[in-house]
């Protein structure tokens, strides 16, 4: 349950970025100029393809709970959603006008990240196989 509560908090927190996102680019949206458009396309096409690429991970952690928990399946989700995350934020960093909100949207999601990481760290397969051996089952 633990994995499970901890990938809510990761699909929350992905969601607040996500809105915080589209918040900036419409504002962005509203004061673009003329001669910045090209790199401010470019920067767009970027963010669409990073959030559809953390869209895919998010699915596959979704996939991952089901049983049999695979935990370096979902370890490896994680890694690229971090991934996606910071690029995310170098590309906002590019455009005029950064948005504060969406710095603090991908930082709670680092954390929320880097939490359920640490959940799976102490839950592995192995720690589940040795714990399972010990459990003594009376009638």
């Amino acid at each position: 349950m633990k994995v499970a509560q901890s990938a809510i908090g990761v699909v929350s927190e992905t969601v607040v970025v996500i809105k915080e996102l589209t918040r900036a680019i419409t504002g962005l949206l509203k004061q673009e100029k003329p001669e910045d458009s090209s790199n401010f396309v470019d920067t767009l096409e970027k963010l669409l393809k990073l959030c559809q690429e953390i869209g895919v991970q998010i699915d596959e952690l979704g996939a991952c709970l089901y049983p049999p928990q695979e935990f370096p399946a979902m370890k490896a989700a994680l890694e690229k959603i971090c991934s996606a995350i910071v690029r995310v934020q170098t590309e906002i960093e590019s455009l005029t006008s950064s948005s504060e909100a969406v710095f603090q949207a991908c930082n709670d999601l680092e954390s929320s990240l880097k939490q359920m990481e640490a959940t799976l760290g102490c839950c592995s397969a192995g720690d589940i196989e040795f714990i399972m051996q010990n459990v003594a089952l009376s009638c």
